[in-house]
């Protein structure tokens, strides 16, 4: 008779199969071992596993964002080192960059490139649009 698994270890296999989970191990940010670690840490103090993966250490903010941005199909911009003009700043008024955690970085047309916090958010993209 084979034994059926229980929901916790269900969950605990679906977030290891999370595409994110496969990206961060395929770039080689998260070995096996660290991800078993990482998952007895989510267990026990119940926080989200990405959370736990940085909070702990075992990968950085800036590894999980690129495979976020890998999983959405977006680029990833690192902005830590990038200086803008005058002219690049305000193409996007200062209010909705605030409010939308973006930064403008071209225009082409009416096209607006911008590095986002979170390119999912729908409402921020219709809110920037022209």
């Amino acid at each position: 008779m084979t034994e059926h698994p229980n929901k916790s270890e269900r969950r605990r296999a679906s977030r290891v199969h999370h595409p994110l989970i496969g990206i961060l191990r395929q770039k080689g940010y998260l070995t096996t071992e660290t991800l078993q670690k990482g998952l007895r840490i989510h267990e026990e103090v119940g926080l989200p596993l990405e959370e736990v993966l940085v909070e702990w250490g075992f990968i950085d903010e800036a590894q999980l964002t690129e495979a976020r941005a890998s999983y959405l199909g977006v680029p990833y911009v690192d902005v830590s080192g990038i200086l803008l003009s005058p002219d690049q700043l305000n193409l996007l008024p200062e209010y909705l960059a605030r409010r939308h955690a973006c930064i403008p970085l071209s225009k082409k047309g009416r096209q607006l490139a911008i590095v986002m916090a979170d390119p999912r958010d729908l409402d921020a993209i219709q809110d920037i649009a022209f």
